[in-house]
């Protein structure tokens, strides 16, 4: 439980009518977060295995107890996150899906440049997509950015 108090100076309140002016608020829930994507949401060749989802869950576990359920598989895509959502994200009921995949392996590091931006729209389509499949399950999705440092927008 969360109790709060009002301090509204006296304004002619008796003092036993002073203080908590309303109703006992629940304490409130931790939740279940699910992280899918890709090796690097996975946290492959961070060091000492301690990539951003695992520094992520560890500061959301500490400071609000919230679960964090890393459910990335290494070489994923929108395409193969889509089709295991059901069983990998839907199955564990998160109130928040963390999605974490990226243009790599959807083939912008090894297809040809006349098909980048294919690539690139198949992508967008595909998290589209899996936006889309949180939205069914009520949970709010967060997209995450594995790629920070920018390493594909020249292709593009």
């Amino acid at each position: 439980e969360v109790n709060y108090t009002l301090h509204d100076g006296n304004f002619g309140a008796p003092p036993a009518q002073r203080g908590l002016r309303g109703p006992t608020l629940p304490a409130p829930r931790a939740w279940r977060v699910a992280i899918c994507g890709s090796s690097v949401a996975f946290g492959w060749r961070a060091a000492g295995d301690r990539g951003w989802a695992q520094l992520l869950a560890e500061a959301l576990q500490l400071r609000y107890g919230h679960q964090i359920v890393n459910v990335a598989v290494h070489g994923y895509t929108t395409q193969k996150t889509r089709a295991d959502f059901q069983r990998l994200v839907a199955s564990i009921r998160p109130d928040v899906v963390v999605i974490g995949l990226s243009l790599a392996n959807e083939g912008l590091s090894w297809k040809s440049a006349r098909l980048w931006r294919v690539t690139a729209r198949s992508f967008q389509n595909g998290i589209r997509g899996l936006l889309r499949e949180v939205e069914a399950i009520q949970a709010s999705p967060v997209l995450g950015d594995v790629y920070p440092h920018d390493a594909y927008v020249s292709r593009l």
